[in-house]
């Protein structure tokens, strides 16, 4: 499960979109009393508030390593994070920024600060940032920005009213982007485990074993696993007969599009007549579609 941290000090509204786009938060930790608790009340979310002083990284960094976060998102902290949990926690902690960084960036530059600065300078178009946090303030690679027309903004508050819509559905996006790279990740280290574990030497692996975890994907199915499924779903064919058409077709068709078109209908179909006519009325044998699979496998995994 992935899990995530949010940290605030305000109304927590981009943290709210979050969850409103269906992203599931397992911790709310705020820097001083903050509107942010209603949410976590009213959601049933897990909120800690920590003294806002020069601990508070260091209190941070004991709360992360006792519930181990995949992403600390901050979204509308105040406070700067310093020390070993920039080390510990590299490339897990994002912050949301009101302007197009690098521009009106910085120490100093936040909430309205930023739109006031924007204003005076005349700007026709601003926006918002996701970046990784790093020791330099604002200063993180950029994971996503989004632009936004303020010509027609008469203060900064209008324009921190435009910028805030943005943020609203720049920040989930951001963060269902990490995920399903995460889960891919994850994913294709599950399918080099299984290569490394089985191999090619078809004659040695356990069927069973097999058909069970394929079972087990199709009832506990994970976004980004398609590459995983597509492996244990070859190694049946490479392994089986026509009585395991059934499953290799219930993992085709009944999990969602992605899985089935990565799972090839040839197998069934040759699993079915021990043959497949191509376009060239040429007949692949199952040998030949075995080979075919081994050698896709081999590139992918850089075998």
């Amino acid at each position: 499960m992935f899990k995530i941290i949010v940290l605030v000090s305000g109304s927590g509204t981009n943290m709210l979109q979050l969850i409103k786009n269906d992203i599931k938060i397992d911790c709310i930790i705020a820097d001083r009393e903050c509107k942010a608790k209603n949410i976590a009340d009213e959601y049933n979310i897990d909120f800690i508030l920590l003294k806002r002083d020069k601990e508070i990284s260091k209190n941070l960094l004991k709360i992360f390593e006792e519930k181990k976060p995949d992403l600390i998102v901050l979204a509308g902290f105040l406070s700067i994070l310093d020390g070993e949990i920039l080390e510990k926690y590299k490339n897990k902690i994002i912050n949301i920024h009101p302007s197009l960084l690098p521009k009106y960036g910085g120490k100093g530059m936040y909430g309205l600060k930023v739109h006031q600065a924007v204003f005076e300078n005349g700007d026709k178009e601003s926006g918002c940032t996701v970046h990784y946090v790093t020791s330099d303030v604002d200063a993180g690679e950029i994971i996503g920005q989004d632009k936004v027309d303020i010509s027609m903004a008469k203060s900064p508050e209008e324009i921190q009213k435009i910028v805030l819509e943005r943020e609203w559905k720049l920040l989930p996006r951001v963060v269902k982007e990490l995920i399903e790279n995460n889960e891919c990740d994850i994913n294709e280290k599950r399918a080099e485990q299984l290569l490394r574990k089985y191999g090619f030497d078809f004659k040695n692996i356990d069927k069973n074993e097999i058909i069970e975890l394929i079972n087990k994907e199709i009832n506990d199915f994970q976004e980004g696993s398609s590459e995983y499924i597509r492996l244990l779903c070859g190694y049946l064919y490479c392994l089986g007969d026509s009585s395991d058409i059934p499953l290799i077709e219930k993992a085709k068709y009944d999990i969602n599009f992605d899985v089935g078109c990565m799972i090839d209908g040839e197998w069934i179909d040759s699993l079915e007549n021990n043959g497949v006519e191509d376009e060239k009325k040429h007949i692949r044998t199952r040998e030949e579609i075995i080979k075919a699979f081994v050698s896709y496998c081999k590139t992918y995994f850089n075998l």
